[in-house]
């Protein structure tokens, strides 16, 4: 169970990265685990300003 959130969670950060590319830069800070849900949060830099999204993402397993 825990080995499969783990590569669950390694998944969508490799997505996240795959639709980031052209964003300067962006930080992985804090991944809350709970039974139901996944929450990522992503404060990132692009070249206009600076945004701050958090991505809710529903983890099913």
């Amino acid at each position: 169970m825990h080995q499969k959130q783990q590569e669950h969670r390694l998944y969508l950060f490799l997505i996240l990265q795959k639709h980031l590319f052209h964003i300067s830069q962006y930080f992985l800070l804090q991944v809350l685990d709970s039974s139901k849900k996944t929450f990522f949060y992503l404060p990132f830099v692009c070249k206009l300003k600076k945004l701050k999204i958090l991505i809710k993402i529903n983890s099913k397993s």
